[in-house]
């Protein structure tokens, strides 16, 4: 294979990634604009959190879902490594204790690189996320400096451009919460993607902790568990999400840096599977978070793209 076909390949990756964390294929819209297990604990899988690397027709939303899950639950709070150990705390204390790290804003610009390992793919990439607060997020993905995939989400749409199969999709914004399986305002989204605290008051946790951590345990709204695992200073180190026995996900948080005041982990590592037995592995590593400052957001889609509303084919 040449190594122009290989980059195209891996391009068509990053267009057609998938996470299938229910079922459902994505689609289109209109065209717009504008455990008590510590953290060392084995390599972890999730629902369907894993076939993501398929062709370039393959499931975009589900590709979407990826990085914010990745994203999500970022762990706040500073401090050394496990050098600390736990006091005794309620869960109260715990879950006041997170929603004190939340950062605001009201423009962000963040960006980062990436490492997706899958059975089919080892490849590498650059991304690039912008927000403006309660209206819209738009993020881009790129390998070798060429763009693979063009992400949009606004509170009544989620619409993709797919630069290497020239397709362009949207779905209403109800599918992406019909895949998370929770419902989650456009803020709250974007707060996940952040890496601020959400859902704390919507989920039952239950408590355990030992020297080292403090454990958080919360069944879904729909169906799965989700578990968290504080350090001493109050930093999520994993957060893991099981729907099924043999279909889960977790994701370790290092790197923590201050942004404005609070802290962030720039570094995020998935590790999951899904019933298929499927695994991937994805690294995300932020360099950059710039906030207040105003962004531009392009999203003109080509008149040469294929365009798909709410999965058919116009």
């Amino acid at each position: 294979m040449s190594k122009s076909v290989r980059r195209k390949t891996a391009l068509a990756a990053l267009g057609g990634s998938g996470l299938a964390m229910r079922s459902g294929c994505p689609a289109g819209a209109d065209r717009g604009g504008q455990a008590a297990e510590g953290p060392s604990e084995q390599r972890a899988p999730q629902r369907s959190a894993a076939a993501c690397c398929g062709g370039p027709k393959k499931q975009y939303l589900e590709f979407l879902l990826f990085f914010f899950l990745v994203l999500s639950l970022g762990a706040c709070k500073s401090g050394e490594r496990l050098a600390k150990k736990t006091e005794e705390r309620t869960k109260k204390e715990l879950l006041n204790r997170l929603k004190a790290q939340y950062l605001d804003f009201e423009w962000l610009e963040a960006k980062g690189k990436g490492k997706l390992k899958t059975e089919e793919e080892n490849l590498s990439f650059s991304l690039k996320m912008r927000m403006r607060r309660d209206s819209l997020i738009w993020m881009t993905f790129k390998k070798v400096s060429v763009e693979g995939l063009r992400l949009q989400i606004s509170k009544d749409r989620l619409e993709t451009l797919n630069r290497q199969a020239n397709e362009y999709r949207a779905e209403p914004y109800g599918k992406l919460e019909e895949q998370l399986g929770v419902s989650l305002s456009l803020r709250e989204l974007q707060d996940l993607l952040l890496g601020n605290p959400i859902l704390l008051e919507r989920l039952d946790f239950k408590l355990k902790q030992d020297s080292q951590y403090y454990h958080l345990t919360s069944p879904l709204p729909k169906d799965g568990q989700l578990q968290l695992w504080l350090d001493a200073d109050y930093r999520i180190r994993k957060s893991r999400i099981q729907r099924t026995e043999a279909e889960y996900m977790t994701v370790t948080f290092e790197d923590y840096q201050e942004v404005n005041g609070k802290y962030l982990a720039f570094t995020k590592i998935l590790e999951a599977q899904n019933a298929a037995g499927k695994s991937v592995y994805l690294k995300i590593d932020l360099k950059k978070i710039e906030l207040n400052e105003p962004q531009r957001m392009r999203f003109k889609v080509p008149d040469h793209y294929e365009q798909w509303i709410n999965g058919y084919k116009q």
